[in-house]
């Protein structure tokens, strides 16, 4: 079955939440060096620098890719990695990761085979530009409503 033509709901990456990490990374790299003179010692710094660094690669790539990261609506899901996924072979909902034990109770868009239950696809739901329990009443719905 071909992708379809329309989707009605297209998420991206929030662009605020990826001005915020590049923000947040703008200000460890100044304040790692200041910590390395300051304190003369390496450990703190390096990992305050480390962590600075990955904050900047992930704001970079977030901020470079425009395109969606979900798409969904009566026919099915998309995802980047799973490419088109009709409901009647997926099913989508908001929560937590099996087998993880913290963090937030919705914090993932899970997609899961709907014969087997394996999980295919997580996207961290956090910064997307949907808010989440809207995400997860649209998801749900679409869901249950398209399975046939």
């Amino acid at each position: 079955m071909p992708a379809p033509a329309a989707y009605q709901h297209e998420v991206r990456y929030a662009r605020w939440w990826a001005y915020l990490i590049l923000i947040t990374g703008l200000i460890g790299l100044p304040t790692a060096a200041i910590c390395a003179l300051w304190l003369r010692s390496w450990g703190l710094p390096l990992a305050l620098a480390g962590g600075s660094l990955l904050a900047l690669t992930t704001a970079f790539q977030r901020l470079s890719d425009s395109g969606p990261q979900l798409k969904f609506g009566a026919e099915g899901i998309w995802t980047a990695k799973l490419g088109f996924q009709p409901w009647r072979k997926v099913r989508a909902e908001v929560g937590r990761p099996p087998g993880t034990t913290h963090g937030s109770m919705m914090g993932y868009v899970l997609v899961y085979d709907r014969q087997t239950g394996a999980l295919l696809d997580q996207l961290d739901a956090g910064p997307l530009d949907m808010e989440v329990d809207v995400l997860g009443g649209n998801l749900r719905y679409h869901s249950r409503q398209n399975a046939r």
